[in-house]
């Protein structure tokens, strides 16, 4: 794949990476401080109550847990950094293959567009739960995590309408709540008028 047409964007890097990093080093410090620090106290103990060997233990499955994510990294071109990342994005022009006769030809759009998710031409991910295709630029990713996260809320607040709906056990009133909550779809401005209504209709109930 020619460089000038396609990259690969890894985002959060500069973050992620010196975060987990400084998190594993004051982790083993502390521990190891605190392995020191018995030893030189009370052979056997800790002052927290923890044994020499449990502590041992608990640094050893450390250590294993990080060797564990080097060694998966190692066969990988870019594998340390893809690994510790949140988001690898591929990015290219959009295009699609076009049957011309017996023959099938590439064709472009334009558009500018990310790949979110790995596929054989590629490699990508993405910790956010993104659409597999999105359009490249910043807000547009940005909007893409958003529209996730208020979709979730939604599904929420679906889930919480339904529970309260069937408490009232109200024959007439449940059908036209799961109407409204079909209308409303992910407008989470919406979903949460109708959850106001029905736990006002269940707490009048609860009150007779």
């Amino acid at each position: 794949m020619r460089l000038h047409s396609s990259f690969v964007l890894c985002l959060g890097l500069s973050l992620a990476l010196p975060a987990a990093q400084a998190v594993d080093l004051n982790t083993l410090k502390s521990v190891t401080g605190a392995v020191s620090g018995a030893t030189a106290s009370k052979p056997g103990s800790s002052a927290s109550g923890l044994s020499n060997s449990d502590m041992t233990g608990g640094l050893k499955d450390a250590l294993a847990v990080g060797a564990e994510r080097a060694i998966k990294g190692l066969g990988k071109a870019g594998g340390f950094l893809k690994e510790w990342s949140d988001a690898v994005l591929f990015a290219q022009h959009e295009t699609f293959a076009v049957k011309d006769g017996q023959r099938s030809k590439g064709v472009s759009t334009g558009a500018r567009v990310v790949h979110t998710e790995r596929e054989a031409a590629f490699d990508a991910k993405n910790r956010y739960g993104l659409p597999a295709t999105i359009p490249l630029g910043w807000s547009e990713f940005v909007d893409a995590i958003a529209a996730v996260d208020s979709a979730k809320h939604a599904e929420a607040l679906r889930a919480e309408i339904a529970t309260v709906t069937a408490k009232l056990e109200d024959a007439e009133l449940t059908p036209k709540v799961e109407k409204a909550v079909a209308d409303a779809g992910d407008n989470t401005n919406t979903l949460n008028e109708i959850l106001n209504r029905v736990q006002a209709r269940a707490a009048k109930k609860e009150s007779v």
